[in-house]
């Protein structure tokens, strides 16, 4: 015959159980929305004028928990020695291919949608910019959107982030 204490014991071990279960998540760091980035840039259009420069359109859509901050962006063309990493799908991967003595400048942006300085989390931005004629000319052509800066809770944490995409050009 079982006694009464058995059920007792085994909701004992079961609340114990339960409690240890709820410390260990709270005492596990959740991840934090700076873990979540999800950029994704689109080139709108790529037109040649006729004096060799290139205007463009592009879209930057900010999917990831973070504002992105103190926003960069410029082209350049694939070094001979660079090996290009193309992104599909947005997310802080690949590598730039300019060499290091020879930094890119940023490309002056005009903001048509949304702010580019800060891109809030769940928002885009659409731009042109234009790629003078004599970095137009140093085919193929890859645009870098870099943000230095991500901010979210109260919190700004310096983190570069780089999203290179191929910049086709329609003549």
């Amino acid at each position: 015959m079982k006694s009464i204490s058995e059920p007792v014991e085994r909701a004992i071990v079961l609340c114990i159980a339960i409690v240890l279960v709820v410390i260990v998540d709270l005492i596990k760091p959740s991840p934090a929305p700076a873990d979540n980035i999800d950029i994704q840039v689109t080139i709108l259009s790529a037109e040649k004028r006729p004096d060799g420069a290139i205007d463009v359109t592009a879209e930057i859509a900010n999917n990831g928990y973070a504002t992105l901050a103190d926003n960069r962006l410029f082209v350049v063309p694939e070094a001979s020695e660079g090996t290009y990493h193309e992104n599909k799908d947005g997310k802080n991967e690949g590598s730039g291919t300019a060499a290091a003595d020879d930094p890119p400048k940023d490309t002056p942006v005009r903001e048509l949608e949304g702010s580019f300085g800060q891109i809030p989390p769940d928002t885009s931005v659409k731009i042109a910019f234009t790629v003078p004629s004599g970095i137009a000319r140093q085919e193929p052509l890859y645009v870098h959107f870099e943000s230095l800066k991500l901010r979210y809770e109260n919190t700004e944490e310096p983190r570069a982030i780089r999203v290179t995409v191929p910049l086709s050009v329609s003549d």
